[in-house]
């Protein structure tokens, strides 16, 4: 399925939490000095979730 583009990112996967602006919102306030776990109880998630996408782990396909 992901070979072909058939892969869901994002906004369109059906139980995912967050919108690509709440993403880049994440990386900017991590950016700007914010840490990890006062992102992740203003988001309402795991801290390993929000390092994750700070690293790019998640939401690579966002630049």
């Amino acid at each position: 399925m992901v070979a072909k583009g058939r892969h869901v990112h994002g906004e369109r996967a059906v139980h995912g939490k967050l919108t690509s602006k709440q993403v880049l919102q994440i990386r900017a306030a991590y950016d700007a000095g914010t840490t990890p776990t006062v992102l992740s109880k203003r988001f309402k998630l795991h801290v390993r979730t929000v390092w994750n996408i700070i690293k790019r782990e998640r939401w690579a396909h966002l630049k």
